[in-house]
This record gives C-alpha cells, sequence and structure tokens, in this order.
C-alpha cells in the first residue's frame, strides 16, 4: 500500500515538475544573469539570457505549453531586465569624491529608456486587457447614467394614486 502512494506521488510530483518547468528556468535564468551581472560582463549576461529564452522556448514546446502571448511577456520582461541593468551599469557611475556622489550619463540613460520602451510596448499592444479595462470604466459609466435614470421618481399625485396604477409605499 505504502508503495502504490509512493508511485501516485512520485507521478504527481513530476507532472507538477513538467507543468512549472518554463516558469522555473526563466526564474533561475534571471538569478544566474544577476550573478554574471556582478561576477562577469554585461555582455555574458545577456548572452545567457538570450541562451535562457531559447531553453524556454523548447521545453514550452516539447511540454506542450507555448503561448505566444506568454513568449512575448517573457521577451519583454527580459528587455525590462536588460534596460534596468544598462541604467544601472552605463546610466548611472558613482565617484570617490565626495562621498556618495552620483554621475548621471544622459547617453547610459537614453539607451536604457529606449530598451524599456520598445520591451514594453509589445506588452501592451499584444495584451487584450488594457483596452477592456477602459471599456469596463465606460461600461460603467453608461450603466450609472441608466440606473440614475431609472432611478428619478416622480412624485405621484392624489390621481394617480387614486386610478389604481400605482401603490403607496
Amino acid at each position: 500500500m505504502i508503495v502504490i502512494i509512493n508511485i501516485i506521488m512520485y507521478k504527481y510530483m513530476l507532472y507538477k515538475l513538467k507543468e512549472n518547468l518554463p516558469t522555473i528556468e526563466i526564474l533561475l535564468g534571471c538569478v544566474v544573469y544577476l550573478y554574471f551581472i556582478v561576477e562577469a560582463t554585461l555582455s555574458i549576461a545577456i548572452l545567457w539570457l538570450i541562451f535562457i529564452v531559447y531553453l524556454w522556448l523548447l521545453s514550452s514546446l516539447a511540454l506542450q505549453q507555448y503561448k505566444f502571448n506568454t513568449f512575448i511577456n517573457v521577451l519583454c520582461m527580459l528587455g525590462i531586465l536588460i534596460s534596468i541593468t544598462l541604467f544601472f551599469t552605463i546610466g548611472v557611475e558613482q565617484i570617490p569624491y565626495p562621498e556618495g556622489a552620483l554621475i548621471f550619463h544622459i547617453e547610459g540613460i537614453t539607451k536604457a529608456l529606449l530598451l524599456f520602451f520598445i520591451s514594453s510596448v509589445p506588452m501592451i499592444v499584444i495584451n487584450k486587457e488594457l483596452p477592456l479595462f477602459f471599456n469596463k470604466t465606460s461600461q460603467r459609466a453608461a450603466n450609472i447614467e441608466k440606473n440614475e435614470k431609472k432611478n428619478k421618481w416622480e412624485e405621484a399625485t392624489i390621481e394617480d394614486l387614486n386610478s389604481g396604477q400605482f401603490e403607496a409605499i
């Protein structure tokens, strides 16, 4: 009996691992990317992220979990991560004197903001939730107007009450 339970638990854990493997790959890849930023160069770190994207793509295709919107979101999030890294590596420089002073390099900040913009546009365009949000708010406003029109009460006259068409509350 215990052997059967262990086999069932093992198969369930493998199923859950297969289900979450692409997400685990991306998270571990980002951790190693941060390690490469600290210990190696920006070029090696970016090459590592490209490798991770291909590894994620192959594993999600093999596990039949590939979705185009998810792929776009992964690319955009990694592009945003690279832009933040660019900002801190080439956009901001700490100088020794005066203590704690920073110099901002406009070229590095411009490159980081351009990459951030390019990486965020596909997420906004591809995901349909943003226009739906605005449609929902306009629909809510229309519903409020309809309810206000319905809730406008006219004061009933004595003739209306005697006609039998209205009830006194």
